[in-house]
């Protein structure tokens, strides 16, 4: 009996190890560091995370007010996931809070294979519009390395003298470029444009609130001359958390 009873632990106790083993093969996240603002005299810390879940790299935008709950529609969240070249993989809507809450998230999740950054915006509302900032990069989700994204190359300019580049650049020169570099539905490297990318920044918690009901958009994907179009690329707020 005692045999049989120990066999039986060390079973479980294996099956355990094993376990363990295989969710951190299949699960991987990293966090950039805290920023923070503080709008109409309340404090709040954003940051981004970038994950591997089974292969599948996914960003996330997080955004807490550390002096309690606010209105429906005070913050608002925006995630991207970009590859080590710095091209945008996938984008998340515009998710704002749709009820009081202290803390909102959204995912813009991606595919394939290699090393992806998360890379995301906020909105706060500030009583007469919403104040936008930037959350740090954060670090390489890959299991190989854990090295911050740098070197971005400056925009370049085409033919008809539009700038285009890696969205990323954003935070170094304060606005995008008028392409940006992007992967299409059908894995074609192309260009988006930056008004189909970004819809105006709402003014009001209710206008963002409506705009949010759209949570997935298709766009074109352009060639670098920013006419020839040659795929598309969707906009899909796919998980949003409330905290």
């Amino acid at each position: 009996m005692k045999k049989k009873f120990l066999k039986k632990i060390i079973l479980i106790a294996s099956s355990c190890i094993l376990s363990l083993g295989m969710t951190s093969s299949l699960f991987a996240e990293v966090v950039s560091s805290n920023k923070y603002a503080t709008v109409n005299g309340r404090d709040y810390k954003f940051y981004a995370t970038a994950g591997n879940t089974s292969g599948s790299p996914w960003a996330r935008t997080n955004l807490v007010c550390e002096s309690g709950s606010v209105p429906e529609g005070y913050m608002g969240v925006l995630a991207g996931l970009y590859n080590s070249n710095g091209t945008l993989i996938k984008q998340s809507s515009w998710y704002y809070n749709a009820n009081v809450q202290f803390g909102i998230g959204v995912y813009a999740h991606g595919s394939g294979s290699g090393h992806f950054y998360s890379y995301g915006k906020v909105a706060i509302y500030n009583g007469n519009g919403y104040n936008t900032y930037y959350t740090s990069k954060s670090p390489n989700v890959a299991a190989t390395s854990l090295a911050s994204f740098n070197n971005i190359a400056d925009y370049k300019l085409n033919d008809t003298g539009e700038t285009y580049g890696s969205g990323l650049n954003e935070i170094i020169s304060g606005e995008l470029p008028d392409l940006i570099e992007a992967y299409g539905t059908n894995g074609a490297l192309g260009y988006v444009r930056r008004e189909d990318l970004q819809l105006e920044p709402a003014h009001t918690p209710k206008e963002a609130l409506k705009q949010q009901n759209n949570r997935i958009r298709i766009i074109p994907l352009y060639d670098v001359d920013g006419k020839t179009t040659i795929g598309t690329f969707k906009i899909r707020t796919d998980n949003m958390e409330n905290f």
